[in-house]
Order: C-alpha cells, then sequence, then structure tokens
C-alpha cells in the first residue's frame, strides 16, 4: 500500500516553493494555512494532473504523548472545541488522501505555546480513513482529527479568489515550480509598482512525516 500520495521529496519542493514565494510577498508564513491549500492545490493540478480540493475548517494534530502535546486549530467556547473565523484550518484532499502543506511549520508553533521541542520539521500526508474519530480522542503521536466547515470554506475561498493578486500567486508559483530532481532557478516577481524581486528557493529541512 502506498505511504504517500506523492514523493516525500515532492512534497518538500512544494513547501519549499511555497515557502519562497509567501517569504517574499511578506505574509505571515504561520498564519497563511489557506495559501498554502490553495497554491499547493495549484501545484498538484498542473504538474501532477491531480484535482485537489481545499477545504477550511476544525483541525487537531497529536504532536507528543501529554495531552497538552496536541496542536489544535479551534476555539473553546463552553468547553467544547468550535471553528471560527479565528479559529480554523485548512488542508489539501485528493481522492482518500489529506495533504497538509502547512505540516512542516506545526512544531515551532506548539513549541512556542508549551515551550517543548517536537523535532523536526516533518510532511503530512494521510488517508482520510486514518483519522480519529474526535479531536478528544487522539491516543498516539500522529493521530488527527479534520472536521469539515462548508460554510467557512466558501466564504473564505470566494474572499480569496476575489484579488486580482492572488491569482498572480497561484500562477507564479505553479509556472515557477519544477518537479525534483529538476533544478529551480531563481524567478523575478513584480510588485505591482514597476519594481521586481529576485526570489530564489528556500531549501526547507524535513524529516520523515506525521
Amino acid at each position: 500500500m502506498k505511504k504517500s500520495l506523492i514523493p516525500f521529496i515532492d512534497y518538500k519542493r512544494i513547501y519549499s516553493t511555497i515557502t519562497s514565494v509567501l517569504s517574499n510577498e511578506e505574509c505571515e508564513i504561520d498564519h497563511s494555512c489557506l495559501y498554502f491549500s490553495i497554491l499547493g492545490a495549484r501545484i498538484l493540478q498542473v504538474h501532477y494532473k491531480l484535482q485537489p480540493e481545499v477545504y477550511m475548517g476544525l483541525a487537531a494534530f497529536k504532536m507528543g504523548e501529554s495531552v497538552e502535546d496536541t496542536l489544535f486549530y479551534a476555539e473553546l467556547e463552553e468547553s467544547s472545541l468550535v471553528c471560527t473565523e479565528n479559529g480554523f484550518h485548512s488542508w489539501v484532499v485528493v481522492g482518500d488522501w489529506i495533504i497538509d502543506f502547512t505540516a512542516p511549520r506545526f512544531n515551532e508553533l506548539l513549541k512556542r505555546k508549551r515551550n517543548r521541542d517536537y523535532g523536526s520539521p516533518k510532511m503530512f500526508q494521510k488517508r482520510i480513513n486514518d483519522m480519529s474519530a474526535s479531536p478528544y480522542e487522539l491516543n498516539n503521536v500522529g493521530d488527527f482529527f479534520l472536521n469539515i466547515n462548508d460554510e467557512l470554506t466558501e466564504n473564505f475561498f470566494n474572499k480569496f479568489v476575489s484579488h486580482p493578486m492572488n491569482h498572480d500567486l497561484m500562477e507564479i508559483t505553479a509556472d515557477w515550480y519544477r518537479k525534483p530532481p529538476r533544478k529551480m532557478k531563481a524567478i523575478g516577481i513584480s510588485d505591482g509598482k514597476g519594481y521586481s524581486n529576485k526570489v530564489s528557493l528556500q531549501n526547507q529541512s524535513l524529516v520523515g512525516s506525521w
């Protein structure tokens, strides 16, 4: 059985490509899950001939042995986890696979909250059937739960596509991307005011998978 939909080296290249583009745009990388999902989905569509779908909603990822070692993308209301406009996550679905292109940031995000080391950045590609039944039933490291919020997905996606600059980012990222082992040369990205920044691929370190 396949352990991942796309090879590890390809996932790493996609993550590095998106990170490089968003860094040039001075985006807050740790709060850009929607961009990672949509730009990543575009790359999968163009270069891998897949049919990815982007979703938003509540998410939880078990990253350590303790209960506190769970990364939640949600807000707590009356002792219940709920998805809100301020507490949500975004991911990509391709068939029966879930791909999260922000997963290499998980360890750093939780480290800031818990002041613990969660190891090296990792990729996330898992089958939907591997998902836990609820965010309260994450027992082992690597367990996860995702719950799609259709209304939030539609609203945020519509906001995203309503900005012409976002269309440009989608095409720039997909046009620049090359499958490994092909090399990616630096490109110039215009700021729309006649200035162009030279953007090189940032080599991101990933080790294994969640």
